[in-house]
């Protein structure tokens, strides 16, 4: 191979390279630009068992639900316009504990034992 074939073929290699490395760059950049746009989302087990969801409720807010194996909530997450609130179910998958913030600023906690009986604490 003469001089002139051996420069030739580094700046082909090196041309190559740059292409290459500049659609990788490009493709990386973009794809942290992507955004996928859905109802609700779901997150399932290795046996199928929907274990959490995110989504909306009827006004538009956003909401986080956690699963037992049996697909009974244990933790909600809710950002309603009232306030933000944070649900924790009993094994009977039933509400318990609610704390949040109520339409003044105020922080509450709300309590039910497994026979309805309600306590709410604020400050």
């Amino acid at each position: 191979m003469n001089k002139f074939s051996a420069t030739a073929m580094i700046l082909v290699s090196a041309l190559t390279t740059s292409i290459v490395v500049g659609l990788l760059s490009n493709a990386k950049s973009q794809a942290s630009h992507k955004i996928i746009k859905t109802n609700e989302l779901m997150i399932a087990d290795d046996n199928g068992r929907v274990r959490a969801s995110i989504g909306t409720v009827p006004d538009g807010s956003p909401v986080l639900v956690f699963y037992d194996k049996a697909h009974k909530p244990t933790l909600s997450l809710l950002s309603p316009a009232l306030g933000p609130m944070v649900l924790l179910y009993g094994q009977d998958g039933k509400s318990r504990a609610t704390i949040t913030i109520t339409g003044n600023g105020d922080p509450a906690v709300y309590l039910i034992n497994a026979a309805g009986k309600k306590r709410v604490i604020t400050p």
